[in-house]
């Protein structure tokens, strides 16, 4: 799957909260950003 269609995929389907969860889960896993650098989900305007 592409990134763009990833990203409107989640918007639609993903409530912003969870994306916020998400985030929160992966910067206490990997506070320093080194696995998948550079993935981000732009839905709910969340990002790293």
């Amino acid at each position: 799957m592409s990134n763009s269609f990833q990203d409107k995929l989640v918007a639609i389907v993903a409530d912003p909260l969870d994306i916020v969860l998400m985030r929160g889960i992966e910067n206490l896993l990997d506070p320093h950003g080194l696995m998948n650098p550079g993935k981000t989900f732009a839905a709910g305007g969340v990002q790293r």
